[in-house]
């Protein structure tokens, strides 16, 4: 019988402070997008809406407008 490789304890791992940066960084990229994307819109009553928009368009527009500023830099 082999021998399991060991791993680490959970009380023994290090945190990745990395890990939530990157992850931020791709959203605001538009490399990701959250499960739902939603639009704020004022109303004349100065009352808001909550439109839900598709989160698949949104990363497309996002990461459009992310390439447009990347080539003016």
């Amino acid at each position: 019988m082999k021998a399991s490789p060991s791993t680490p304890k959970a009380g023994n791992r290090t945190p990745d402070a990395a890990a939530p940066k990157a992850k931020k960084e791709s959203l605001v990229r538009g490399e990701r997008t959250p499960s739902r994307v939603f639009r704020i819109e004022k109303q004349a009553n100065s009352t808001f809406t909550r439109v839900a928009v598709n989160p698949e368009t949104q990363r497309r527009k996002s990461a459009k407008a992310w390439e447009a500023r990347a080539t003016y830099r």
